[in-house]
């Protein structure tokens, strides 16, 4: 408003100067040239206060309103980090969209929706993977693009392969892990993960157990998780517990599950037999970080379960079988803070798994008059089956420039051994399965490096 009276008197300024003016010619002509030279010119100047006018105090209000305006800044990595990552494939963690691979993965949000009750029920509307499954055996058996068995899909469980095998008229190559115990699942189809052998021309299946992390928030020092279900059609009963805490010298988490199902009933009413199962479940897992860019983990795993393996028609013989499987883990990583030439990881770990059957139903054919084969032996027939691998695995993957390209080479290799066990006792049909002959294998992977990958 202030500037504006100050424009408006400078306008009627101007007016009465003109209108003197006017007056002044208008009366020129009654007096002598001598006199209208001599007549003072008119000036017609602004107000001084019209100068001041132009103050900078005026351009300076916007700036604070701007910044209120203005939109909180949200940092460039967060978006990014909702982007799944993924190291199964190539050694080297990179998104799962640039992975110039099949990768499929699933985290536990996806597996805590799914509720599964068999570890097959987490992988529904996965592209190019299926479960070969039976209902009277908690074991999972994976097979990607149609290959599966005699070391085709390399499976792990963090980081610990699985190598336990049977022959029999079911799929030949089994593990075992409770879908409880799963923090994430990678699965790379295909032969291109060759870093794990050139045998696994299926693909690889890495499995992650729960840590720390999955449960607890940041800020926190501590954490617990509970999880119960129940199931009517057969008594499904489901229990599991997970705690853990941080401190300045690591982290501790432990857990277990307790799950305990009976056979379960057709829509007819008829119970289905061997159809249930009883398994307990436990791990605890330890990490601390001696110095900046370096951390030590430790795992355990063990896994009990309880069921009668035979013919779900009941028509044929019938085991009661035990499996323990045991599974431990050290991993040792530095990534250095100095130099990208340094970002090593090794992993060394044992597996067990151990499994007894006891015939409970014999199974006898017959085979002509006077002839019969008997392919379980009598009632309490025993036969146990064991397998321990052992292994480890080392790599580093060194980044660097070179002209306008980002560089990284990751070059290790792994080692693995597998040693079978068998005490067939009086089983007549143990000895007609290659697999379950004692034997020993050992197997050197070769070397695995990725040149000149471009990041």
């Amino acid at each position: 408003m202030v500037g504006a009276n100050r424009r408006a008197r400078a306008r009627l300024v101007v007016s009465f100067g003109t209108l003197m003016m006017a007056a002044i010619h208008s009366g020129a002509s009654a007096q002598t040239p001598a006199q209208s030279q001599q007549l003072p010119p008119v000036h017609v100047d602004a107000p001084p206060e019209k100068r001041s006018a132009a103050k900078p105090k005026p351009a300076l209000r916007p700036q604070p309103v701007a910044r209120r305006r203005a939109p909180p800044v949200v940092p460039a990595a967060q978006p990014a980090s909702r982007e799944p990552t993924t190291d199964v494939a190539t050694k080297t963690q990179e998104s799962v969209i640039n992975t110039l691979a099949a990768v499929s993965v699933l985290r536990q949000e996806q597996i805590t929706q799914a509720q599964p009750s068999r570890l097959s029920d987490i992988f529904n509307g996965m592209p190019g993977v299926w479960f070969a499954e039976r209902g009277d055996d908690p074991a999972a058996s994976i097979n990607i693009r149609g290959l599966q068995d005699f070391g085709r899909v390399a499976v792990l469980v963090d980081g610990a392969r699985q190598d336990f095998q049977r022959s029999g008229h079911f799929a030949n190559g089994q593990f075992y892990i409770d879908p409880e115990f799963l923090g994430g699942v990678d699965v790379v189809r295909g032969p291109v993960a060759n870093v794990y052998g050139s045998g696994a021309i299926g693909g690889v299946a890495s499995f992650r157990t729960k840590e720390l992390s999955n449960i607890i928030l940041p800020g926190e020092i501590a954490a617990g998780q509970t999880h119960g279900m129940f199931g009517t059609n057969g008594s499904q009963w489901l229990a599991s517990t997970f705690a853990g805490a941080r401190g300045p010298a690591g982290d501790i988490f432990a857990g277990g599950v307790y799950r305990n199902s009976l056979n379960y009933v057709e829509g007819n009413g008829e119970v289905v037999p061997n159809t249930g199962s009883q398994t307990e479940s436990g791990l605890v897992k330890l990490a601390t970080r001696p110095a900046e860019g370096q951390e030590l983990k430790l795992g355990a795993i063990t896994y009990n379960t309880n069921y009668d393996f035979g013919q779900t028609s009941g028509s044929e013989g019938v085991y009661a079988t035990n499996v323990q499987n045991q599974t431990v883990t050290g991993q040792y990583t530095i990534k250095s803070p100095e130099t990208p030439l340094v970002d090593f990881r090794t992993n060394a770990y044992w597996n067990q798994t151990f499994a007894r059957q006891t015939v409970k139903t014999p199974f006898i054919v017959g085979c002509g008059p006077g002839c019969n084969i008997d392919f379980t032996g009598p009632v309490g027939t025993t036969s146990s089956f064991m397998l321990n691998t052992g292994g480890f695995d080392t790599f580093n993957t060194s980044r660097f420039d070179a002209g306008p390209f980002g560089n990284a080479v990751t070059y290790g290799g792994d080692f693995v051994s597998d040693t079978v066990n068998v005490a067939t006792g009086a089983d007549p049909g143990a000895g007609a399965h290659a697999r379950r002959q004692p034997r020993s294998l050992w197997r050197l992977r070769r070397m695995a490096c990725r040149l000149f990958d471009l990041v």
